[in-house]
Order: structure tokens, then C-alpha cells, then sequence
């Protein structure tokens, strides 16, 4: 999955402001790809 250089940006200063974390455009692409994969799954749990 692709994802933007300014959302990988937005996520990084959201993650440093939340755990007081520094993580890289690397950890952050996973991240996003990991929370999109927890949203899928709430949504087909919630649409049956």
C-alpha cells in the first residue's frame, strides 16, 4: 500500500503528540497499513 509523503508526515507529528514517540516514514507506513486493516475488519464484523 502507498501512502503520501504529507500523510506519512501527518501520522509521524500525530504519533510524536500522542506516545511522545519519533518514529520513522518507514514505521509509520505500517502503522497506517495496520489501522486500515483494524478498521476492515470492525467494519465486516459490524455489517453482519
Amino acid at each position: 500500500m502507498h501512502f503520501e509523503e504529507d500523510d506519512l508526515e501527518e501520522l509521524v507529528a500525530i504519533w510524536k503528540q500522542e506516545f511522545q514517540e519519533d518514529i520513522t516514514h518507514g514505521e509509520a507506513s505500517v502503522h497506517a497499513v495496520r489501522l486500515i486493516e483494524l478498521y476492515r475488519t470492525l467494519e465486516k464484523s459490524l455489517s453482519c
